[in-house]
C-alpha cells in the first residue's frame, strides 16, 4: 500500500493495525500515539523523558511495556504495505505516550478500549502518567475478569484500585471508556475532555461533549495526598504565622506545607459523573477514541474529510488487490496515524495562518483570553 506523496506532504503523520476478530462484526484496530516530549517538538537527538511505569519490574511496569510493544505509528505516515516499519515501531515505543495511556483489551467476548490524559499540572512534584497509567491497568484487569459488565462498572474498580494504589500517591486523568459487543453495540462513558467520535459513510454520526469546570479546566478523576493532621493548637499556630506575613513575602515551604492542613478536601469527579453512551454499529463505521491533544488541534468537521482522503489513497489502482479486511485494517492503521500527525500539525500553528483556526484557540475566545494557534500536548 503506497499512498501518494501528496498525502504525505499535506498530512505530516504513522499508525499500527490489529484486526479484533469476532462472529457478527470484525473490527479493525489503528494505534497512534506521540509524546509531547518526542520530535519534532525536542531534538531528535535528545533523550526520552523518564516517566510512568515503563521498564519497571512489577506487575504495571510490565503490562505497559506490553502496551508500548504494540506495533504503533507516530504521527510520520511512514508507510508500508501491512503495518509500519521495525524502525517506526521503535520510535514510538522511545518516546512513548507520555502523560496520557491507552488500553486494548481483546477476549472471547466483548473487546474493552480505552484512553486516559494524565493532567500534567502534577508535575513535577509527581509523575502525571503514573496515574493514567496505573488507571488503565486496573480497568485492564476489571474488563479481563468480566468482560460483558459495563464501561463504568469497570472504571469506578479501576479508579477505587488506584486510590488505594500505593505506587500512585497522587495524580489526576480524564478518562473515555469503550466496549464493542461482536454484534455491534457499542457501549461507552466519557469523563472529561478527552471524547469518542462515530463517522457513518463520512459523516459525524456521534460526537461526545467535553465535560468541563472552566476553561482548560475538565471533569477528571484525582487522588490527592493525605493532609497533614492538625492539633486545634496547631491550627492557630499556622494561622498566626500566616496573618503574620507582610504584604509580598514568600511563604516559606514548610509554612506552606503545614498550611494545606487547613484547606478543605478537594472535589474529585465520580466515576458516575461521567456521560455515558450507547449505539448500534453498521458494517463500515469509523470509531474514534482520543485525548484532547487531538481535539484541541484538529476541528472536528476536519475528521470525515481526512477520512475521505484515506478512502481515495486506497481506491488508487496500487491498492486493488486488497481484500476487504485488508483494506478496512490498512484504512484503521493509517487514518489513525493520518489523526495523530493532523493534530501535531495543528500543534505548531500560529494562529496567524490564513484559514482554520485550532479549536483550543477557538474556546479561548470564548472565554475571553487570547491564546494563538496550537497548544502541544500528548
Amino acid at each position: 500500500m503506497r499512498p501518494s506523496k501528496s498525502l504525505l506532504k499535506t498530512l505530516f503523520t504513522p499508525p499500527v493495525s490489529h484486526i479484533l476478530p469476532h462472529q457478527g462484526l470484525l473490527y479493525s484496530l489503528g494505534l497512534s500515539y506521540a509524546s509531547k516530549d518526542s520530535p519534532p517538538f525536542i531534538h531528535p537527538q535528545a533523550q526520552p523523558k523518564k516517566a510512568g511505569f515503563a521498564g519497571q519490574n512489577n506487575k504495571i511496569g510490565r503490562w505497559v511495556d506490553e502496551m508500548l510493544s504494540l506495533r504503533a505509528g507516530r504521527g510520520e505516515l511512514e508507510v508500508g504495505e501491512g503495518g509500519w516499519s521495525e524502525g517506526n515501531g521503535e520510535e514510538s515505543k522511545k518516546w512513548g505516550a507520555g502523560e496520557d495511556f491507552f488500553t486494548i483489551v481483546e477476549g472471547s467476548g466483548n473487546t474493552h478500549l480505552a484512553v486516559a490524559d494524565g493532567v500534567g499540572g502534577w508535575a513535577p512534584q509527581y509523575d502525571p502518567s503514573l496515574f493514567s497509567q496505573s488507571l488503565l491497568y486496573h480497568y485492564t484487569l476489571s474488563s479481563r475478569s468480566s468482560p460483558s459488565s459495563s464501561p463504568l462498572s469497570h472504571l469506578t474498580s479501576a479508579y477505587q484500585a488506584v486510590l488505594s494504589d500505593p505506587l500512585v500517591q497522587a495524580g489526576s486523568s480524564t478518562a473515555v471508556t469503550i466496549s464493542l459487543s461482536p454484534t455491534g453495540s457499542l457501549s461507552g462513558l466519557n469523563l472529561g475532555d478527552s471524547g469518542c467520535t462515530i463517522l457513518r459513510s463520512s459523516k459525524t454520526l456521534y460526537t461526545t461533549i467535553p465535560q468541563t469546570h472552566a476553561f482548560n479546566t475538565p471533569y477528571q478523576l484525582s487522588k490527592f495526598p493525605p493532609k497533614p493532621k492538625l492539633s486545634s493548637s496547631e491550627r492557630s499556630s499556622i494561622i498566626e504565622q500566616l496573618r503574620a506575613l507582610k504584604k509580598g513575602e514568600m511563604i516559606s515551604p514548610e509554612l506552606e506545607e503545614k498550611a494545606q492542613g487547613l484547606m478543605p478536601d478537594p472535589i474529585s469527579t465520580k466515576p458516575n459523573e461521567g456521560d455515558e453512551f450507547k449505539l448500534d454499529l453498521q458494517p463500515g463505521d469509523t470509531v474514534l477514541i482520543y485525548t484532547d491533544g487531538m481535539s484541541d488541534n484538529l476541528p472536528f468537521e476536519h475528521l470525515p474529510l481526512l477520512e475521505q482522503v484515506v478512502e481515495r489513497v486506497l481506491d488508487q489502482p496500487v491498492n486493488a488487490h486488497l481484500t476487504p479486511g485488508e483494506r478496512a485494517s490498512e484504512k484503521a492503521r493509517i487514518l489513525a496515524d493520518v489523526l495523530v500527525g493532523y493534530a501535531r500539525g495543528g500543534m505548531m500553528r500560529t494562529g496567524l495562518e490564513e484559514g482554520w483556526k485550532t479549536p483550543f484557540e477557538l474556546e479561548a475566545k470564548k472565554y475571553g483570553k487570547r491564546f494563538l494557534g496550537g497548544k502541544v500536548d500528548e
